[in-house]
């Protein structure tokens, strides 16, 4: 019974952090517009602090845009990967994933997405560590852009 209340606790962890993440990103949807050195401040320092909530979740976070390209990638992500950012980003979600992980195998939950609906479901990804596949809970989340179109989809994933 403790196994189960600690992983329920974990999601619930997990799922606050999602939520912070989903507004942050909602009330600072600029970032994505404009080149990160044109942004003010003020913009710089909420920028800080959307990547800070990013880093220090264990989640795999990662920013995709609608060609399945990977925007912006967490350390835990990275780790999971054993990659260096820069062998990552602008490749495909695909590229640096597992074979399995197609525009097809999660296209129908991507529409929803693109809808500004947050989708939630299990897959199961290669662990190299245990050479066997483990099931993960991933949500994709829709990032807003200022006009609220979905511009990005947040991807994340944990045990």
């Amino acid at each position: 019974m403790k196994a189960s209340d600690d992983y329920i606790s974990k999601l619930e962890r997990s799922l606050l952090d999602m939520k912070i993440l989903l507004e942050a990103t909602q009330q600072h949807h600029a970032f994505l517009e404009n080149s990160w050195s044109q942004q003010s401040e003020k913009d710089l320092l909420l920028k800080q602090r959307l990547e800070t909530m990013i880093e220090q979740t264990d989640d795999w976070m990662c920013l995709i845009d609608h060609g399945f390209n990977i925007q912006l990638v967490n350390d835990a992500f990275l780790s999971y990967l054993g990659k260096s950012r820069e062998s990552v980003l602008d490749f495909s979600l695909q590229e640096v994933l597992d074979e399995s992980v197609t525009k097809e195998s999660i296209g129908g939950y991507l529409k929803r997405v693109k809808l500004g609906v947050e989708v939630i479901f299990v897959m199961s990804f290669y662990d190299q560590a245990t050479d066997a596949y483990k099931k993960y809970k991933v949500k994709l989340i829709p990032y807003q852009n200022k006009d609220r179109e979905v511009s990005h989809v947040i991807f994340s994933a944990m045990p």
